[in-house]
């Protein structure tokens, strides 16, 4: 991913938000092997924000406006189908190293890391590739999220 979340072409939610969007977006890029451009990005949040599904009975967006992700396969499959990819996507587990309780395999094809930030909020990136500019200054990880596509 050769973009980065605070890039001037995104809006303010996605600069200050969308390091999770990003992080999604990178693992499609390595996987189908294309990059994204500023204008596919944008027309995907829009798409992302007013595209819903049923959880608990409700209708909710996939990604809400402030690019938080309430469905990481629905997601990352809407992702991958930018580039006529059509393969499963398994959000596998996630290892939470707080007091949340970690779910499904600790292992998959691709990660993310959520690491708290020195405000102490979260972020997240890949291990070779961090969505935001200027570099953030990390406390401690706090999860590593797991995925799978086409297994």
């Amino acid at each position: 991913m050769k973009y980065k979340q605070t890039d001037k072409s995104f809006n303010e939610n996605i600069n200050k938000y969308g390091c999770l969007f990003f992080s999604l977006m990178d693992i499609a890029e390595k996987y189908t092997g294309h990059d994204f451009i500023p204008k596919t990005i944008n027309k995907l949040y829009d798409h992302l924000t007013t595209t819903t599904f049923i959880r608990n009975g409700e209708e909710i967006p996939l990604m809400g406006k402030d690019c938080y992700i309430n469905s990481h396969t629905k997601v990352l499959q809407d992702i991958l189908e930018v580039f006529d990819c059509h393969d499963k996507v398994t959000y596998s587990g996630a290892r939470y190293l707080t007091d949340r309780d970690s779910w499904g395999k600790k292992y998959g094809m691709f990660m993310i890391l959520q690491f708290k930030t020195k405000n102490g909020n979260g972020h997240f990136r890949r291990e070779h590739y961090d969505p935001y500019m200027p570099k953030i200054h990390f406390s401690n990880l706090m999860s590593i999220r797991y995925y799978n596509i086409g297994v």
